[in-house]
């Protein structure tokens, strides 16, 4: 459900600022995100950083790192999600960070 709004919201203020304007509606893909299945989760939190040499102050990158199986995803889900993979996910997008890949095994 987190990743699910995160990329909605993603998408719209993309859209709001680059591109046509078009909003999604989250609650379609919210209603299919509560009936997938997790089945399995590895994640840890990695603390990271970087100093900016522009701002001249230390930017934190900290977040968390692995895996998250899900059984149940339908297309237009499945496909959100993919999009995510592509254009990053969270607050230091600019910096590289917010990657997640999805994998369909059938």
């Amino acid at each position: 459900g987190d990743l699910t709004a995160g990329m909605v919201n993603r998408l719209n203020r993309l859209s709001r600022e680059y591109g046509n304007g078009l909003q999604l509606d989250a609650l379609p893909f919210m209603q299919h995100a509560a009936f997938a299945c997790e089945t399995g989760r590895r994640l840890s939190f990695v603390r990271s950083g970087r100093r900016s040499s522009t701002q001249g102050q230390d930017i934190d990158l900290s977040g968390l790192v692995g895996t998250i199986v899900t059984r149940g995803l339908d297309s237009a889900l499945a496909s959100l999600l993919s999009v995510g993979a592509i254009i990053h996910l969270g607050k230091h997008t600019a910096e590289g960070c917010g990657a997640f890949s999805v994998e369909v095994v059938r």
